[in-house]
């Protein structure tokens, strides 16, 4: 494993229940990479066949060793929240995305852009009410725009 970009190495293959899995997890952030500084732990959407990360036990040793990997499914509010197992398709050692060795390319199965918007998330109507009660400012934004903003500046 290293820069062998064009090799396949690891692969998304398909869920371990054979079916199209559309619903949200939970994800801790493993490795530095500017795309997610300054979060550790995340919920984002799903929507995949072919969404269960593979790869050998080979290049695994290596993505460890060289801290690539980025994310990986945990148990936290949201699969609480919805009652779900944390891993959502069978990925090896529950991963969720990994980087390149500089950790500027970031590969990830979740999709942050369908969690853009505050009203995205399942149990926002849940949270207008907890926040207007508790007089809390309601957001506009959702988690996935924390990935989308990319963070560059190290500084």
């Amino acid at each position: 494993m290293g820069k062998h970009y064009g090799k396949r190495e690891v692969a998304l293959i398909h869920n371990d229940n054979a079916r199209y899995t559309v619903r949200w997890v939970d994800l801790a952030v493993i490795s530095n990479t500017p795309w997610l500084k300054g979060i550790d732990i995340i919920s984002l959407p799903i929507a995949h066949g072919e969404g269960k990360f593979h790869c050998s036990s080979a290049t695994l040793k290596q993505l460890k060793k060289k801290n690539m990997i980025a994310l990986r499914y945990i148990k936290d509010h949201m699969c609480r929240y919805l009652e779900l197992l944390p891993n959502p398709n069978g990925s090896l050692d529950d991963i969720a995305g990994i980087t390149d060795e500089t950790g500027r390319i970031l590969g990830l199965m979740p999709h942050p852009e369908r969690a853009q918007f505050f009203t995205q998330l399942p149990d926002w109507p849940y949270l207008k009410d907890k926040y207007q009660r508790q007089d809390i400012k309601i957001p506009s934004e959702g988690p996935g725009l924390k990935i989308s903003e990319m963070r560059l500046n190290t500084s």
